[in-house]
């Protein structure tokens, strides 16, 4: 196997890289700087081995370290694939929903459902409602009294409304 001296030509210190990699939210661009933070660390002084480490191929290990060698770290921990699919609702009518979360809340995801179909005429799965409510923000909290409108009444000590939660930033 071929060795390349790796710890001289990553510039960033392994401490550095570590705070990186712990901070990065991204699974793809975490594995790429513990890649990084591998080879860099001298835990193992060849490239096959620290791909087979993180589980990228061999190939794929040698584009990546091309491009950590060509556009430095800020091109390494950089995905080049835009996000362009949108949900659904426009920004307009999040924040409409966000703001009946914040006024009275909702009794539960279905009436989320029926709160976007009635007012926007857009069918959203149970799933996307989830994912939307989590996007927003906007959690579960359990209340000791009667929610008006909730289709279940046959809870009646325990409700879940769903409330934007306190201390979240706005998106709006």
């Amino acid at each position: 196997m071929r060795t390349v001296d790796y710890i001289s030509q990553i510039k960033e210190s392994v401490a550095d890289l570590k705070r990186l990699e712990n901070e990065e939210r991204n699974p793809r661009l975490h594995k790429r700087l513990q890649l990084l933070r591998i080879l860099k660390s001298g835990l193992t002084p060849y490239l096959t081995k620290a791909c087979e480490m993180v589980g990228y191929t061999d190939k794929h290990g040698r584009e990546i370290w091309r491009k950590y060698l060509s556009e430095g770290l800020s091109g390494y921990a950089r995905l080049n694939y835009s996000r362009v699919k949108r949900g659904k609702l426009t920004y307009e009518q999040e924040a409409k929903v966000n703001e009946q979360a914040e006024k009275e809340g909702f009794a539960c995801q279905r009436a989320v459902q029926t709160f976007i179909f009635e007012q926007f005429d857009v069918c959203l799965a149970k799933s996307n409602v989830s994912k939307l409510l989590q996007r927003l923000e906007v959690t579960a909290s359990d209340r000791d009294r009667e929610t008006p409108g909730h289709p279940h009444k046959s809870r009646v000590n325990i409700k879940k409304v769903y409330r934007v939660k306190r201390g979240a930033q706005r998106l709006f």
